[in-house]
């Protein structure tokens, strides 16, 4: 009888062990994503097709921020827009693959890419993006024809433009509203001047 007990408990163990070492399905990608890409372009806040120029590790930050499933970060010259995006390069993070639903980039190759941002404004693509870079020629074919980027020169015409609008649209102080404060000023500076003159006066009267 204990002997079958015995072997009954290192059974169970045996069995929650290898429970433990099974990759949960919980932490496996999953998604339908969109089925065309008309789809993909109306669920994605950045559409564009260009040319990786680098692919390197995310900062530690971008990390920690995405719990661990955001590690690659990837720049691309930007060829067409459809969507999102203005600046001749842009930065898409992804993860490493599996898991956390990353996809792989290759300095060099063309390629279409939707993104989304997070809060912070950093977009991130996956598989779940409608990732299907053999078929990005259909794809494109699909959106129809996209734009250019702004060159840099236009976009630093823009972010002028744009804070000369937000100078602009600050309120600026009326002369009714500072005359409270060139009151105090002044009413500061004569006791300031007040003060002094009664001291120099004190002063000369004790040294007669």
């Amino acid at each position: 009888m204990r002997n079958r007990l015995l072997a009954a408990v290192t059974i169970l163990f045996i069995l929650f062990g290898a429970q433990l070492r099974t990759p949960s399905a919980v932490h496996a990608c999953s998604c339908g994503g969109p089925s065309t890409a008309r789809e993909a372009l109306e669920g994605s806040d950045a559409v564009f097709f260009g040319r990786v120029i680098s692919v390197t590790g995310a900062s530690e930050q971008v990390q920690q921020v995405s719990h661990g499933y955001i590690s690659i970060a990837v720049v691309l010259e930007v060829i067409s827009i459809w969507k999102g995006v203005s600046a001749g390069q842009v930065t898409v993070y992804t993860g490493s693959g599996g898991g956390d639903c990353g996809v792989s980039f290759e300095v060099g190759e063309l390629r279409l890419v939707y993104a989304n941002a997070a809060d912070d404004g950093r977009l991130g693509t996956g598989i779940c993006s409608y990732f299907r870079p053999a078929d990005a020629p259909k794809d494109v074919d699909e959106l129809g024809p996209g734009i250019p980027p702004l060159s840099k020169e236009i976009l630093a015409e823009e972010e002028s433009q744009y804070q000369a609008s937000v100078a602009e649209s600050t309120p600026q102080p009326t002369s009714s509203e500072l005359l409270p404060h060139f009151a105090v000023y002044a009413i500061l500076s004569i006791g300031t001047l007040a003060i002094l003159l009664i001291w120099v006066i004190y002063r000369k009267r004790h040294s007669a």
